[in-house]
């Protein structure tokens, strides 16, 4: 059963008088949620009890009024990219009531750049500045972390302009902040242009007015109040990330345009190459599949239109966690299925005789059965408990995984756990966010842990010094 006192907790993290946030849990019944919540049986998440509910805690048949605002990171996403293509539905683009000040969503995203919402609905950003970009403070220059061409800084900026956050996605050349009533705004690389003008400041994305949720790395995707979805972005290495049934050239970039054969979605996420998405029922994956990583089951190619993953994933669909070679689904069993690139032990599932093999259909991640929430970085994964804890699995080769013990190599050369391991200090996070090679946990207090990779000052901790077990986030406001 899951623990809903660390949910009631987390309003210290959100704003004055926001109660516990809808849709912050997973669930198979009403008795896995929080005190006023109910089971939604169309998306397995926990809401605030609906007009009508049968004893699941909704209305046999109703698809709800809000989509389900799982992770991310990368993470889910909501809106159309062509409002006249994907109509608004109107209301609150946010999970929690109308009337509550709170913020919803993932308040946390990160690449080489960590972001968060802080919780009046402002962010601030950490890291790397490529291009005096991605801190989304209009350019400023901050400090040299390395070869003297890179600008970092190693504790938190204010992102300039935004006060009503309520969600946020982004990686390497892109973050974005999804607003409470104004779409998607978006810092760093303008990725939906063939200029690739920069975005030294937050700029508003065209068509997201009604978005639900939104994800970003190099292509950029939203799903509206309908579960339409909408990709745009970068198709770096052409593999077909707009999901339209072409291949397009490679260093594409585009406007956002919608995925006719897609409706209902109620998750998505966006990876460097490929995308994912689920209704809570299918999943369907495209673009890049070199590994796998679509999951059909299939010899490897690209796949331009949207395609279903094949095999038992072994119950409803939460969310997805869609990394650099591999894709994870979140069940509302509170257990994970992985499939694609293994050679890290992204997938989770253990050693085999033959190694660590690719899989182009689901296998399912050991030891995890009460997760509530995941995030896929580059070559690993990160699971968020009902229990507030945080695991881990994958590449460690800069203390990613949170786990000091240190792993063996699953290759030469790279550190690696095939299994779950839990993160060292974490026993109240509310969210999660796995980056580039750094991974942050949001505690019920409000503060920020990170872990890994802190060249470009990541970790927010003050300094340029990789950490492989957790360090406090300094001068958050």
């Amino acid at each position: 059963m899951r623990t809903w006192w660390i949910g009631i907790a987390a309003t210290a993290a959100w704003a004055p008088g926001c109660s516990v946030p809808e849709g912050r849990f997973a669930c198979a019944t009403t008795s896995d949620c929080p005190s006023g919540q109910v089971c939604r049986a169309s998306d397995h998440r926990c809401w605030r009890t609906p007009d009508e509910t049968s004893d699941s805690g909704i209305a046999p048949g109703d698809a709800g009024a809000r989509d389900a605002a799982p992770h991310d990171g990368s993470d889910d996403a909501n809106i159309p990219a062509i409002d006249a293509a994907l109509p608004d539905a109107g209301g609150s683009s946010c999970p929690v009531d109308p009337d509550s000040d709170g913020v919803c969503g993932d308040v946390l995203s990160a690449g080489y750049t960590t972001c968060a919402i802080r919780p009046a609905g402002n962010v601030q950003c950490w890291g790397f500045n490529d291009q005096h970009l991605l801190l989304g403070d209009n350019q400023i220059i901050h400090e040299n972390c390395g070869d003297g061409t890179r600008d970092c800084s190693r504790s938190p900026v204010d992102v300039e302009g935004i006060d009503d956050a309520v969600q946020l996605t982004g990686g390497d050349p892109i973050q974005c902040a999804r607003r409470a009533t104004s779409g998607v705004y978006c810092w760093g690389l303008d990725v939906t242009s063939s200029s690739g003008a920069p975005f030294g400041a937050p700029t508003s994305i065209p068509g997201t007015t009604s978005a639900r949720f939104v994800g970003a790395r190099y292509p950029l995707a939203i799903v509206n109040n309908f579960g339409g979805v909408a990709v745009g972005g970068i198709d770096v290495q052409g593999n077909g990330v707009y999901g339209d049934g072409v291949l397009h050239p490679a260093d594409s970039r585009r406007g956002l345009g919608p995925i006719s054969t897609l409706s209902g979605i109620t998750s998505l996420d966006v990876g460097w190459y490929h995308l994912c998405a689920s209704d809570g029922t299918t999943v369907w994956c495209w673009g890049k599949n070199n590994n796998g990583e679509i999951g059909d089951g299939a010899p490897p190619g690209s796949r331009p239109s949207p395609t279903a993953v094949v095999g038992d994933l072994g119950g409803p669909v939460v969310s997805l966690a869609v990394g650099d070679a591999y894709s994870c689904a979140l069940l509302a069993t509170g257990r994970i299925r992985c499939w694609g690139s293994n050679g890290r032990g992204q997938l989770g599932a253990g050693p085999t005789p033959a190694g660590l093999p690719s899989s182009n259909t689901p296998l399912e991640v050991q030891g995890i059965t009460s997760a509530v929430e995941i995030d896929g970085g580059f070559g690993f994964v990160c699971a968020r408990l009902g229990d507030g804890h945080v695991w881990c699995w994958g590449e460690d080769g800069n203390g990613q995984l949170g786990d000091p013990a240190g792993h063996t190599a699953c290759t030469p050369g790279v550190l690696c756990s095939s299994v779950p391991v839990e993160v060292e200090g974490i026993a109240s996070a509310v969210d999660i966010v796995a980056g580039t090679r750094h991974a942050c946990a949001l505690l019920i207090d409000g503060s920020i842990r990170c872990w890994g990779l802190n060249a470009h000052g990541q970790l927010g901790d003050g300094t340029f010094v990789d950490r492989s077990t957790p360090v406090a986030v300094i001068g958050l406001d």
